[in-house]
């Protein structure tokens, strides 16, 4: 009896192996369940798109593609409930394995990586309709695209594409996102030693030492590793191990870096100190498999499968609540059609001071807009040798090499001011540098870091005092000779 046990158990593992391997050699072919009937799936709903249309401007949308169904569904950012399940209805035409969906730079259509299709395909966010292949230009190209996934905007604004086979096999694909013309890839993932198969490309929203604002993480199937590139596609360093099959990638308010990950006897969601350090993974009897992954406003966490979308509780992995079910849902997506111009300024007393010497840097963040508030609004500043912080008066606190003013929601038309106070604490020179993130939608990035030069020099004493230092000393040759000639006497 104890032989047969052990017998079952063992076939039971390899069988669950070698499903858990067929898994993986299905995404990574982008291969699908076949697809519904439609009348399985909710009805387009008008009410539910005006419903999302008025929500996207306020507090964003989250998009979720259903690769099940050939359609983008969307929800709540706050709460993960579906809101309109159709806001790119089904299309078994144009689509066959939607893997990720983002709004282009107009917000007026919606951009959606179709894996299976090898395209980046354009709907009309007012009505889903559909209105064509955004890139490559001219239609389906291998040598362009092949085996496309995860998607971001660069900081100037392309677009960027994780892609796994074809021409631009294992690189970070780049396309101007307005008329989908190719442009030199961000990254050539293949050429990083020990990387293959990238599935999500992540641009760091908010600095968190040593990861900064603008660097990308990349996700891989080649044993789950996660590396870090700069914000020119430079190869930094292996990041992170998440399973043996790395997904989706996203950064968690508290700074950690959260990524999907699923394989053999190593399904989770992994988050990630900003080192790379492995602080949790959340796993669920119910769930496997992990894609996609968002931190909801109440902490936990909504992640979706090849079953469909899930909210995880942050502490113990518990299901809290089946969101959708009987979908292949894929990355999430967090959008927002409009948000306000944030801005910072930094201005210093003075570009040169002397050692022990005080100046004062003042920085201002501004948001002009008149309807929206910004929300997780923080200041990263990093203040070097040979400067000194002496106090601020807005709570800024070191974290690794930067100071961090975190200032959180910002009202519309409104601005906040934080005054540091500096000194020199030896001779040289540094260059003072501040950037402004936030979690709200910023279409115009250009003004929201600067960086101003400051020198510590040997105290030059004015010309009178000067003059006044070389009579006393004078005096003092005088008196001395007086008295050594009086001793001779």
């Amino acid at each position: 009896m104890k032989f047969l046990s052990i017998v079952l158990i063992l076939g039971l593992t390899l069988a669950n192996a070698s499903f858990a391997q067929q898994n993986i050699a299905a995404e990574l072919a982008g291969g699908r369940q076949q697809p519904s009937n439609l009348t399985d799936i909710e009805a387009l709903n008008p009410a539910q798109r005006a419903a999302a249309l008025a929500v996207l401007p306020e507090r964003g949308l989250l998009l979720i593609p259903d690769s099940r169904n050939n359609r983008v569904m969307s929800f709540d950012p706050d709460t993960g409930a579906a809101i309109d399940s159709n806001i790119v209805p089904p299309d078994a035409v144009n689509l066959f394995t939607p893997f990720n969906a983002l709004l282009s730079p107009d917000f007026t259509r919606i951009y959606v990586s179709d894996q299976f299709n090898d395209l980046i395909q354009q709907y009309s966010l007012a009505t889903g309709a559909y209105l064509g292949v955004l890139a490559p230009v001219g239609g389906l190209n291998l040598a362009i695209l092949d085996n496309n996934r995860g998607i971001a905007y660069a900081s100037n604004g392309d677009l960027l594409v994780a892609v796994g086979a074809g021409g631009n096999i294992n690189a970070i694909a780049r396309f101007n996102s307005v008329t989908g013309t190719q442009l030199t890839p961000l990254s050539a993932s293949n050429a990083v030693a020990g990387f293959t198969s990238p599935f999500d490309v992540y641009r760091i929203p908010r600095d968190a030492p040593p990861l900064s604002a603008g660097e990308y993480l990349v996700s891989s199937s080649d044993g789950g590793k996660v590396i870090r590139l700069s914000a020119s596609g430079q190869f930094i360093a292996d990041f992170a191990t998440a399973g043996s099959f790395a997904q989706q990638i996203v950064q968690a308010r508290n700074g950690n870096i959260l990524v999907a990950g699923f394989g053999v006897n190593a399904d989770g969601v992994f988050e990630f100190s900003p080192t790379g350090q492995q602080i949790a993974r959340l796993d669920n009897a119910t769930t496997g498999g992990y894609r996609g992954v968002y931190e909801l406003a109440n902490g936990n966490v909504l992640t979706t499968t090849g079953a469909g979308v899930f909210e995880l509780n942050r502490s113990t992995g518990a299901l809290v609540a089946t969101v959708v079910a009987n979908v292949q849902a894929r990355y999430i997506e967090f959008v927002q059609a409009a948000g306000a111009d944030l801005a910072l300024t930094q201005t210093l007393s003075r570009s040169t001071i002397g050692i022990g010497e005080t100046l004062t840097l003042t920085l201002e963040v501004r948001n002009p807009d008149a309807a929206l508030a910004a929300t997780g609004v923080q200041v990263a500043s990093r203040i070097a040798f040979p400067i000194a912080i002496q106090n601020n008066n807005c709570g800024a606190v070191p974290q690794g090499d930067r100071t961090i003013w975190t200032i959180g929601a910002l009202p519309p038309l409104s601005r906040i001011v934080c005054v540091f106070q500096l000194s020199g604490a030896g001779l040289g020179s540094s260059v003072i540098s501040s950037n402004l993130s936030s979690t709200s939608n910023d279409a115009n990035l250009a003004n929201n870091s600067a960086q101003q030069n400051v020198s510590v020099a040997a105290v030059q004493l004015p010309f009178a005092n000067r003059i006044s230092l070389s009579i006393l000393a004078g005096l003092i040759t005088l008196i001395a000779s007086i008295w050594l000639f009086a001793r001779k006497d």
